[in-house]
């Protein structure tokens, strides 16, 4: 289920106790049962031990207990133990939803930034000469200000395992900056610099409003009455006169 590239792998017992270990059943089963006497079950303790109780939360011994859980035992590899041995109508199902949910919080607040960083205001044909999809990738990438995990999932499935590991030659930079681009711009049409950017460029090489109309419905692009309002206060002529930078000549061609 899981890769090792993710930094999680499917572990056996003995991957954590040893080859050499002794079975735990007996204290384990005197443990369950000094709960079972003091009405506390296994839920409530896990509830009570990570920081579900105050009380709990603030306790020299849970803070201590609880600090060599997780020097002992990562909660990955839990985690991936409980989804192995899930039956049908195990956690799994719930394990995974949460997950989905949890991974589509941090998304929407990765595009919600992207949304903010895309947004361009006033045309300006200066910003759009200095377009280097190098520079956008370092602050896209960049943990504390960027989109790592949207950048991440999006490089991810734009490539397979095999082309990942022997094909070296394809990059998919260009295009998941697109995509990032064409999801910022849906969700507001404020965040527009690669729309204006490609905009201009696809008219100055003579594309056809037709084939701008196709492209703006793909969010890549402005729309052609945006061209039109460029062409007629000169600011197309002024795009013309100067080249784009590489990068993103590279990126559109």
């Amino acid at each position: 289920m899981f890769s090792s590239e993710s930094g999680i792998s499917e572990l056996d017992s003995d991957d954590f106790y040893g080859p050499g270990h002794r079975s735990t059943v007996d204290p384990v089963k005197m443990v369950l049962k000094y709960m079972e006497e003091k009405g506390l079950s296994l839920a409530q303790l896990f509830e009570s031990i990570f920081y579900g109780d105050p009380d709990c939360t603030n306790d020299y011994a849970c803070r201590r207990h609880r600090t060599t859980f997780f020097q002992e035992l990562s909660l990955p590899q839990l985690l991936v133990r409980i989804m192995k041995n899930s039956g049908p109508n195990g956690p799994k199902v719930k394990l995974v939803e949460w997950m989905t949910e949890y991974l589509m919080n941090i998304l929407d607040e990765e595009i919600a930034r992207a949304v903010s960083h895309l947004h361009m205001g006033e045309v300006s044909v200066e910003k759009i000469l200095e377009l280097d999809f190098q520079e956008i990738q370092e602050w896209m990438e960049n943990p504390r200000m960027g989109y790592r995990t949207l950048w991440r999932m999006l490089t991810r499935l734009a490539t397979s395992p095999k082309g990942r590991s022997k094909n070296k030659m394809k990059d998919p930079t260009a295009m998941v900056i697109t995509i990032i681009g064409q999801l910022a711009f849906s969700r507001s049409h404020h965040a527009n610099y690669l729309q204006q950017a490609f905009s201009l460029f696809f008219k100055a090489d003579g594309s056809s409003s037709k084939a701008n109309t196709l492209l703006n419905h793909l969010s890549i692009t402005m729309s052609s009455t945006w061209q039109n309002e460029l062409v007629d206060c000169g600011l197309l002529d002024a795009f013309t006169a100067t080249a784009l930078t590489p990068s993103c000549r590279n990126a559109v061609a």
